[in-house]
């Protein structure tokens, strides 16, 4: 049985760094959209919000080989956006993630699929946040650990549970203790839940697509079908999206 590969693009600011690509990337938005990023105030914030919406768009397009605003988006029932629009495009699920410096979308036909991506940069205390948000197992394995290995495994424990809550459609809220991974696994190992169910169900991937960056994918396997190949790839320029 053969799967269809995933595709993630990643971008970076400086796709916008020119006042045409800036234009661009705004006019690929719907008006919702252009109405929320005018709301972010910090002007990175909203440069990586404008380049992750438009970056989807633009590869939805591609995927469904028509103009980028034909492709019509709606809330899904627990919010997560989804196609609903034009035919040849009701068959891809997507979703979407940003932080300081990078944006990051997956594209996967017929399968659910989650994206998360973080800053190695960003600051956090790795013990209390585990303590907080994470299974007991996997708080203790940490506390063990020194300080910066203990940190690059947070991050990906991390960006792996907000990945598949975002496949799940249920985000954070959802509960990242609800979704717990074998604290001596490594790579990490996905352990059997009632969120998330039987840990074949997923093929889960851990990237960095820059050195700053971690990068985590979620997509839901078919029965019996075999891991997709994941392209992992820089979006192309959003002057060339279709239109």
């Amino acid at each position: 049985m053969r799967s269809d590969p995933v595709r993630v693009e990643v971008a970076t600011p400086d796709a916008m760094a020119s006042e045409a690509e800036r234009t661009a990337a705004l006019a690929i938005l719907s008006q919702a959209e252009r109405e929320r990023a005018a709301r972010i105030r910090a002007a990175p914030a909203r440069d990586v919000f404008v380049l992750a919406h438009a970056l989807a768009r633009a590869a939805l397009a591609r995927a469904a080989g028509v103009p980028a605003d034909a492709i019509a988006l709606r809330a899904g029932a627990r919010g997560k956006p989804e196609v609903a629009g034009p035919a040849s495009a009701l068959a891809l699920r997507f979703n979407l993630s940003h932080t300081d410096g990078l944006a990051a979308f997956a594209l996967a036909r017929d399968a659910a699929v989650g994206v998360d991506v973080e800053t190695r940069a960003r600051e956090i205390d790795a013990l209390a946040l585990a303590a907080r948000f994470f299974a007991p197992a996997e708080t203790a394995a940490l506390r063990a650990l020194d300080p910066a290995p203990r940190r690059e495994r947070f991050l990906a424990l991390w960006t792996l549970k907000e990945a598949l809550l975002k496949a799940l459609g249920v985000g954070i809220a959802g509960g990242l203790a609800h979704v717990a991974f074998d604290p001596a696994s490594d790579p990490p190992r996905l352990l059997p839940g009632a969120l998330a169910g039987d840990p074949a169900r997923w093929q889960l991937a851990l990237l960095a697509p820059t050195p700053q960056h971690l990068l985590a994918l979620a997509v839901e396997r078919a029965p019996g079908a075999p891991d997709r190949i994941v392209q992992l790839e820089r979006a192309p320029r959003l002057a060339d999206a279709p239109r």
